[in-house]
């Protein structure tokens, strides 16, 4: 974003501003995914706990995943 906008002040095509404008977005973007993503993985968790799902944990057997208890 940076390189783009010094390009801009030097004189180079306007267009790269539509690109400085693009790249603000996408980093905005990016930024509240990464502020929202543990509450959205908490809010996840405690929905399963509701309804009564256990939640699989990358590795465990199905087996191990049956006897293990949800409380």
């Amino acid at each position: 974003m940076s390189l783009c906008a010094t390009m801009v002040e030097r004189g180079a095509p306007g267009f790269l501003n539509v690109m400085v404008l693009v790249f603000f977005w996408n980093a905005v973007k990016f930024a509240w995914t990464a502020l929202l993503a543990p509450v959205w993985i908490v809010h996840g968790a405690v929905g399963a706990r509701r309804e009564g799902e256990c939640l699989v944990v990358r590795g465990q057997s199905e087996h191990a995943v049956a006897e293990a208890s949800c409380s």
